[in-house]
């Protein structure tokens, strides 16, 4: 099944649509109006900014913000050097 420009026009409709009512949620003032410009970066992005509280943490605080993961694995190595 090929995609055609109805297909890719409608999903990107509802793409805009979807992050229009995810921004609504996320902040509770209707005051605020997003510009189309806006609304088709939070379509593709999910953020309007990478600042500190949006972005990536590892971006703005280094290498202190790490994963659930690489801290188990850091612990691990650990006591494996620990043991020999």
């Amino acid at each position: 099944m090929s995609r055609n420009r109805a297909q890719r026009r409608h999903n990107t409709a509802k793409y805009k649509a979807k992050a229009v009512r995810r921004e609504n949620a996320v902040h509770l003032d209707a005051r605020r109006a997003l510009s189309s410009r806006d609304i088709g970066i939070l379509a593709n992005n999910a953020t309007l900014c990478s600042c500190p509280m949006c972005g990536n943490p590892r971006k703005h605080f280094g290498n202190a913000s790490q994963t659930l993961q690489e801290i188990r694995a850091n612990d691990s190595f650990a006591d494996a050097l620990s043991v020999l």
